[in-house]
């Protein structure tokens, strides 16, 4: 499943021209979605594309061909988020005969699917991507589903991660080991400052689960005086890091992985065949 679609919009929307004259202007709609092709970065999380496909003039004629010096061509290209997995398409054909030369261009670039963040059961992988690409939805997320999500996140950060049971956890709700290291993970969703009261709250829940370091996961931020309250614990013999939403939002970056490598990972999309068509050029 992919949180990406191509949005289903009939083809009198998109812009279409021949050249040297305006055939039809298209629908704003169709317009803005024929302009992400342009976008250099990830219109979401702004993060830079990388080049999946990228074909050029490959000859695809029939053999024999339909008629003497007759010849098809395509080129293909797809550019995809690291990311959030939004992608990008191109794609052109292109025919000869004696009669002249035919070009079409079809491109466009994908849409954001509703999520419901409020359903604990929605697939992890595609909640990671949604906030990803739409980092205020974070605060919608249930809070059992944040929860996991940070447990992910760890996961793929090289860490082994247990989401703890929802109730009776003792204030820790995810266990990460790495080594000989055994780490007691806090998450709130918040909107609200985390205050210094609940970072001494995360030391308490350390001490009855027999653990020396902590993480405070948050959505928001920490009141002043969280970190130097977090320091006077490092320094009592419990090492607590702060993470606020921008922490967090790096490191789910850093742990977001490429989600198309080929042009057969987009066949399963039809990416290709939903394209509109948005210029028409015949040259003789």
């Amino acid at each position: 499943m992919s949180i990406w679609t191509y949005p289903d919009v009939a083809s009198h929307e998109f812009p279409y021209a021949v050249k040297g004259m305006v055939v039809r202007m298209g629908s704003s709609e169709g317009k803005r979605l024929v302009n992400l092709w342009n976008e250099p970065a990830c219109p979401f999380c702004k993060e830079g594309l990388f080049e999946v496909v990228a074909e050029h003039d490959r000859e695809i004629t029939a053999s024999p061909p339909p008629w003497p010096d007759h010849h098809d061509f395509y080129s293909a290209n797809i550019e995809a988020c690291p990311a959030c997995g939004w992608w990008k398409a191109q794609y052109i054909k292109r025919w000869t005969n004696p009669g002249g030369i035919c070009t079409d261009v079809h491109q466009g670039g994908a849409s954001l699917k509703e999520l419901d963040l409020t359903n604990i059961s929605a697939p992890i992988a595609e909640v990671r991507d949604y906030i990803t690409a739409r980092y205020e939805g974070r605060l919608s997320l249930h809070p059992r589903l944040f929860e996991e999500v940070v447990g992910s996140v760890f996961s793929d950060l090289g860490y082994s991660a247990v989401v703890t049971a929802y109730s009776g956890d003792d204030g820790i709700d995810v266990i990460l080991t790495s080594g000989s290291d055994t780490i007691g993970v806090q998450v709130k969703r918040y909107k609200n400052k985390i205050s210094v009261e609940q970072i001494r709250s995360l030391a308490g829940a350390l001490v009855l689960n027999g653990l020396t370091r902590g993480i405070f996961v948050t959505t928001s931020t920490f009141e002043a005086g969280a970190h130097s309250t977090a320091d006077r614990l490092g320094h009592a013999g419990y090492r607590i890091e702060l993470l606020d939403a921008p922490r967090f939002y790096d490191a789910l970056h850093l742990s977001q992985r490429k989600m198309y490598r080929s042009w057969e990972d987009f066949e399963s999309l039809q990416v290709i065949a939903k394209l509109p068509l948005v210029r028409h050029l015949m040259e003789h």
